[in-house]
């Protein structure tokens, strides 16, 4: 049962590595666009401390969805293993949900930061003139 769990740790944890490099390919494919769209906000008033404030809110509740969908996919999964594979009394862990949406918020909201913490500090006229 042990070797089982460590097999499951280990994929679990090469697809959050997965993951994490699928969302920095996401965000260096629109990396233009957030240049763009921090630009404007820039020209209309808005200050760098609210730019990097939208970006961690932003990552931060897609990491906190992400975590939701994986201890919700852990649970199921886990009751089905114990009730169908194993046939045992399944015994579910509350602490996996707090601790997949706080670890999916932390992560990518880490991961996101430093994808994207370029954007507010480029110049607006630069980009702009860049870009258009």
């Amino acid at each position: 049962m042990d070797r089982v769990a460590r097999a499951i740790e280990f994929v679990f944890l090469f697809t959050l590595a997965g993951g994490l490099l699928v969302l920095q390919a996401a965000i260096a494919s629109t990396q233009d666009e957030r240049n763009f769209d921090a630009a404007v906000l820039r020209t209309l008033g808005a200050s760098r401390r609210q730019l990097q404030g939208a970006q961690i809110a932003e990552f931060l509740l897609l990491g906190a969805l992400a975590g939701l969908v994986a201890a919700a996919g852990a649970t199921a999964l886990g009751w089905a293993l114990a009730d169908r594979v194993f046939n045992i009394p399944f015994a579910g862990n509350p602490f996996i949900w707090p601790y997949g949406i706080g670890g999916g918020a932390l992560a990518v909201t880490i991961a996101g930061w430093l994808g994207t913490r370029s954007t507010v500090r480029q110049p607006p006229l630069a980009v702009l003139r860049q870009l258009g």
